[in-house]
């Protein structure tokens, strides 16, 4: 007996399913059949795909899916969570420069409000200790703002040095994954 089995455009058979004859639009194989028997013919095919996806985009979530999905070895998993922990203590990195600017620009204002109250001051005894107030307030936030400029550019060196570790560990990956 002949049956013959579709030939879809993108999918081929797998190893071991061969056709005695192939058209463009059909592959034919052959089946013995005992008088007064029944049999079955099992055709299997796969469907090829490619997928890329960006390792410097990569997220958790991802990796999961991939995980679950039988995408990924545990090799390729390593990899790509030591690259998802790099990119979470760089966003903690950008957190800290955010919290220290966002500091520095409240000193800035708080500092404004009081330079503007001292402007507004005339000179009497009760205004001057006043105005050393100030002063003292002014003083305690200069150092403030100098001590968080030192830490901002710490914290830069740190997230310059995290990205470039970052950037090297994702160069080195070399991975292929068929499935």
């Amino acid at each position: 007996m002949v049956i013959e089995h579709p030939a879809r455009t993108g999918w081929k058979l797998t190893e071991g399913e061969d056709p005695v004859e192939s058209s463009v639009s059909y592959h034919r194989f052959r089946l013995t059949v005992e008088p007064k028997k029944t049999a079955t013919l099992t055709v299997k095919e796969y469907h090829p795909m490619t997928s890329r996806f960006g390792i410097s985009n990569i997220t958790d979530s991802q990796i999961k899916f991939f995980i679950a999905a039988k995408m990924i070895d545990a090799e390729t998993d390593r990899a790509l969570h030591k690259i998802i922990a790099q990119k979470d203590g760089i966003a903690a990195l950008d957190a800290d420069l955010a919290s220290h600017k966002s500091q520095i620009t409240s000193i800035s204002e708080d500092q404004q409000r009081v330079r503007e109250n001292m402007k507004a001051l005339k000179g009497s005894a009760e205004e001057k200790a006043l105005v050393e107030r100030y002063v003292r307030q002014l003083n305690q936030q200069e150092d403030r703002v100098q001590a968080l400029q030192h830490e901002t550019a710490e914290l830069q060196q740190k997230r310059s040095a995290a990205q470039k570790t970052l950037n090297e560990t994702i160069e080195a990956i070399q991975m292929e994954v068929t499935l």
